[in-house]
């Protein structure tokens, strides 16, 4: 945001920074890109991170939460963390310091008065949260950082989805 505007861009996909690219040739995104954010610190690249770990012989109380459908949710997340999981622990900050540093990229670029962070891994884990607003305002340039607030969503699982609604509302 920029005045209390929501700056839509030329094309109204401006704020998509999920699509930053942090690995040249890195990881293969969604969006058939290399490299993405998205790619590192979403929940569906914390959900391959600890699988495959798991596949390489490494044990996670993930595995019981999983055994009737093969996803990690971000609630399952959330228990294993509190339950002191030590490949949960390591994905979720791996991805806190990719998401941190796309951040802080941001704010060094744009200089934006607000971030919105959203998601049900966001809101889930107020440990990946919290851990990723501190990462990004110490990589962040001090004066930009200065002002910018970062704050998270409450619409859990439902951001994109009712980001998307709001943004073909015009």
């Amino acid at each position: 945001m920029y005045d209390g505007k929501h700056l839509k861009g030329a094309t109204g996909t401006a704020g998509e920074i999920g699509h930053i690219i942090v690995d040249s040739g890195g990881r293969l995104c969604g969006c058939g890109g290399h490299g993405c954010l998205e790619a590192y610190a979403s929940r569906s690249a914390i959900e391959k991170k600890i699988l495959g770990s798991m596949k390489k012989g490494h044990k996670s109380i993930i595995a019981e939460s999983i055994k009737d459908s093969g996803v990690i949710r971000s609630s399952d997340l959330a228990d294993a963390l509190d339950a002191g999981d030590e490949i949960v622990l390591n994905a979720i900050t791996e991805a806190s310091e990719y998401l941190s540093s796309g951040l802080a990229s941001v704010i060094n670029f744009y200089n934006p008065e607000l971030i919105i962070l959203g998601g049900g891994l966001m809101e889930a884990i107020d440990f990946f949260y919290d851990l990723t607003v501190k990462k990004t305002f110490a990589k962040a340039l001090a004066v930009p950082a200065e002002k910018t607030k970062i704050v998270k969503t409450q619409l859990k699982d439902f951001s994109g989805i009712i980001g998307a609604a709001m943004l073909h509302q015009g």
